[in-house]
């Protein structure tokens, strides 16, 4: 149980990283895109 949790939090947590390198990084914005 906790195992899958932990696999999701990681996945999630990967792709905020990977959310905020693509538009909070180039961007230069404190905020994400409006769309």
């Amino acid at each position: 149980g906790s195992h899958i949790f932990l696999r999701f939090h990681c996945k999630f947590y990967f792709l905020d990283i990977i959310y905020k390198k693509l538009w909070i990084g180039p961007a230069a914005s404190p905020s994400p895109p409006s769309h």
